[in-house]
């Protein structure tokens, strides 16, 4: 029976956990979602602007036109970089033509020498999220999140060159949660590569093989070891395609659910209490009123009559009090009315007695004066 009620109970605590996890990580996953969105709007933004893709198009006569190329890319770029605090930098590379960064970037950078242009082109996706690497583009090299599009002719299609948007993986760490009991919550990409840990040593890092086979649907969860501890791992999908992680010791959830248990328990012992204290008062009080009939009844049977139970109450106990007292004070009267006809005959008997007795002594009064006796 315990063991039912135990297996009941961790089932119990399992689907809580796990729904109150996935509520967590589907909250974290939309911060996500609303970061790589924004980048994507504002990498739009940039590839579709006229100007700026007339700027890139220019045949440059001169280091001064291509100056006031720079210029010119500064101020559009610069404004979209400086609007918001996510974005840490915007390269703009156009083989053989002109090179723009924000803040800044090396002048020898072509496409050849950018990490993932490869993989991005044979993806053939408008965009593409590296994952965190030091690109190597600008004076200060950092390890950045990157995301790359094409721009490209917006008449004739034809590509122009690369648009880098990169943020650093600290960004994504406000969506994550990394406890002192063990849990933590961490992003890789469809590769297995972390995107984001609040352990920084472990960003860019290759997630462990047994951990991203099992990743390989939009949402779930399964249990696995990992330096010989159990874990729980609940996962979901953001649009782009990386897994936000939630791992969660399994003695932790066991933890848990001992709290509950021992909740339930103690709310069970006070609940026996409280109704066995009811039940006991109310005994009490369904008792008295019998009680009081039964002294009654034997008060009846020691002779007795005068007796009467005091219940006053509109229940069924008081019925039967006032059928008992009625019961009571009719058989008082008709013991009364027999004791008054016992005298009335007692007088009665003695009357005749008297006057039996009165005609005797006459009676032989009589024959002593005639001597008849």
């Amino acid at each position: 029976m315990l063991a039912t009620i135990y297996n009941v109970l961790m089932a119990s605590a399992k689907r809580q956990y796990i729904s109150s996890a996935n509520q967590v990580l589907e909250q974290n996953k939309n911060y996500i979602e609303y970061i790589t969105k924004s980048i994507n709007d504002y990498a739009i933004q940039i590839i579709s602007d006229k100007d700026l893709i007339e700027i890139l198009q220019k045949d440059f006569k001169d280091d001064y036109d291509k100056l006031l190329a720079n210029k010119a890319l500064e101020s559009k770029v610069s404004s979209i970089a400086l609007s918001n605090n996510i974005i840490s930098d915007i390269f703009i590379i156009i083989d053989n033509k002109i090179n723009y960064g924000y803040p800044n970037i090396k002048s020898d950078i072509t496409t050849e020498k950018i990490p993932f242009y490869k993989e991005f082109i044979e993806s053939n996706n408008f965009n593409y999220w590296t994952p965190p690497t030091k690109l190597n583009l600008g004076f200060v090299d950092n390890i950045t999140i990157s995301n790359y599009s094409t721009i490209k002719d917006l008449n004739s299609g034809k590509k122009l060159g690369l648009l880098i948007i990169s943020l650093s993986p600290e960004k994504f760490s406000k969506a994550l949660i990394k406890n002192n009991d063990g849990s933590m919550m961490y992003i890789v990409n469809e590769q297995g590569k972390i995107i984001s840990h609040r352990d920084l040593n472990l960003i860019g890092k290759d997630l462990k093989e047994d951990k991203r086979d099992k990743l390989n649907k939009e949402k779930g969860y399964f249990y696995i070891k990992d330096n010989l501890k159990e874990k729980l791992i609940i996962y979901t999908t953001a649009q782009n395609g990386w897994k936000l992680v939630y791992e969660i010791p399994k003695d932790l959830l066991l933890k848990d659910t001992i709290k509950v248990i021992n909740y339930i328990l103690v709310i069970g012992i006070l609940f026996m209490l409280i109704v066995t204290l009811t039940i006991s008062l109310y005994m009490k009080k369904l008792l008295k009123p019998l009680d009081k009939i039964v002294k009654a009844t034997q008060s009846i049977e020691n002779g007795d009559f005068t007796i009467n139970v005091d219940v006053n109450t509109k229940d069924e106990l008081g019925k039967l009090s006032n059928t008992f007292n009625n019961m009571i004070n009719n058989l008082r009267v008709m013991i009364e009315r027999t004791l008054n006809t016992i005298n009335e005959t007692k007088k009665l008997l003695e009357m005749l007695v008297q006057v039996y007795m009165d005609f005797i002594v006459r009676f032989t009064k009589f024959l002593q004066v005639y001597n008849l006796f």
